[in-house]
């Protein structure tokens, strides 16, 4: 969505290229199906007055703001290079940091940091994806970054965001990436051996020898995989001391 009442763009940024604002009315329909329901099942079983005790109004006004705070958010701009939120705004080319939260099971928030110390927190990621047009000005800017290397970026935030990482410059980002490998593959092959164990202290029959089998295999696998990792990093390391 662009142009009559977009928000206005960060000064010397350019124009507004795409917007959206929180759904009012989605706010609204939720606050108002919350009433019902926490008024109707406050009155269950109780007398008439009860549900206008000061602890039935603490509690549906913790309820009415917990709706709003999981639904709604200032408005989201983005132009060419950069994305706002609210009066928050950061330079998506010129990320220096950029990681990620979650509130439920898939409701992911990102939180930027640009070169000159802007930051935006809480940026929701499912609202903007809903703006594919917008979406595309904000993740062009943030894999400018990436891959620029002057961004550190974690790395549920580059699995979430769809980032190769190959694509990642930073060796901040590539140090942490590669240390989640090693450890777990690490943990894979101690519980391979731990299968192992089992299998052998059950005694020599069908069953203890598949499961020594599976060990080993997970066992030898993963630390195959545990030593590429760490070989990979003692590459690295020699090579920046080099430098």
């Amino acid at each position: 969505m662009a142009g009559l009442g977009a928000p206005e763009p960060p000064n010397g940024m350019g124009e507004t290229l795409e917007w959206q604002r929180g759904s009012t009315v989605g706010v609204a329909a939720l606050v108002v199906v919350g009433t019902v329901v926490f008024f109707v099942v406050g009155h269950r079983g109780r007398p008439a007055p009860s549900v206008y005790s000061w602890q039935v109004w603490i509690g549906y006004a913790i309820v009415i703001a917990a709706l709003v705070y999981s639904t709604w958010h200032p408005a989201l701009s983005a132009g060419a290079g950069w994305v706002q939120m609210g009066a928050r705004w950061v330079e998506t080319r010129e990320l220096t940091t950029l990681s990620v939260s979650r509130r439920g099971r898939k409701r992911y928030f990102l939180h930027f940091q640009d070169a000159s110390g802007r930051r935006i927190r809480g940026y929701p990621l499912g609202a903007a994806r809903n703006n594919p047009a917008m979406w595309n000005l904000v993740r062009a800017g943030i894999v400018e970054s990436v891959a620029s290397g002057q961004c550190d970026i974690l790395p549920e935030a580059r699995r979430i965001l769809d980032i190769p990482l190959g694509l990642v410059a930073n060796e901040t980002s590539k140090r942490r990436e590669t240390s989640e490998q090693f450890l777990a593959c690490l943990t894979a092959a101690a519980f391979g051996v731990f299968v192992v164990v089992v299998g052998i202290d059950s005694g020599v029959d069908a069953s203890s020898i598949q499961w020594i089998l599976g060990g080993s295999i997970l066992a030898l696998g993963s630390g195959w995989l545990a030593y590429g990792s760490a070989r990979r990093r003692w590459i690295e390391r020699k090579r920046r001391l080099r430098k």
